[in-house]
């Protein structure tokens, strides 16, 4: 079994842009500033996404196919949905103690 060297980097190229987007994003003004760490890590993740898919290797780094399976996709969406509730309600808790 190979390991995918390319499928890697990209994977390591759009996660870091988008966290880097994420954490300097209200410093700079969000899409306003010079910095456009969006577009590097929309060119990493799209073409991850589109090597997982099949276009590439027989063994890909994250594979998108899993997601046909109904038991992968809705554990998958409720697992989202259930972190969003949990963040939503850690970030408006402190605006309900305020005195």
């Amino acid at each position: 079994m190979r390991f995918d060297y390319v499928g890697f980097s990209l994977l390591l190229l759009g996660v870091s842009a988008l966290q880097i987007f994420l954490d300097k994003g209200q410093e700079d003004d969000w899409f306003g500033s010079q910095l456009h760490y969006n577009v590097g890590g929309n060119f990493g993740c799209v073409p991850q996404c589109s090597r997982g898919m099949g276009v590439a290797p027989e063994q890909p780094i994250v594979d998108v196919k899993l997601f046909k399976m109904i038991n992968f996709s809705s554990a998958s969406v409720m697992m989202f949905i259930s972190g969003a509730v949990v963040f939503s309600s850690t970030v408006l808790m402190p605006s309900f103690f305020r005195f």
